[in-house]
């Protein structure tokens, strides 16, 4: 059986609470030429909903959203919920919050305005380190 059809798609959740950022960034990762799973949702309470029990590989979270910020979503994820990367992006840089997100073992913490070229950059790299781990993973795999 050939790695590629062994190999369940990269699913990426991107949380914003401004739905035409979320399609925008949506749209421009679902120009991958790799298996991609993209889901969006407006809210924490939501992307916990939308996650189900099939994990996620990549979050993508804006840090200020109503009720439920990035950093609150991250800590409520279940451990078979919690993504292999995790990126943040926040129009509030502030050092508590940047020692807050390294805590929580935040993997990209990018500070706004950000381009959607550059999250496309940054997901095609951590997509790349998957394909790698996860070929590493089957053929260790009897």
């Amino acid at each position: 059986m050939d790695s590629q059809t062994s190999v369940s798609p990269i699913r990426i959740m991107i949380v914003d609470d401004h739905p035409n950022t979320a399609r925008m960034l949506a749209r421009v990762l679902s120009k991958f030429d790799e298996d991609v799973d993209i889901l969006t949702a407006s809210s924490g309470e939501d992307a916990i909903e939308r996650i189900g029990d099939e994990g996620l590989d990549i979050l993508i979270t804006d840090y200020m959203m109503p009720g439920m910020n990035g950093l609150e979503l991250i800590e409520k994820l279940s451990t078979n919920q919690k993504p292999t990367h995790t990126i943040l992006i926040t129009a509030y840089d502030t050092p508590a919050l940047a020692s807050s997100a390294q805590n929580m073992k935040v993997t990209d913490y990018l500070v706004k305005p950000v381009q959607p070229e550059k999250i496309h950059s940054l997901v095609s790299e951590i997509i790349n380190q998957l394909h790698k781990t996860r070929k590493h993973y089957l053929e260790k795999t009897p």
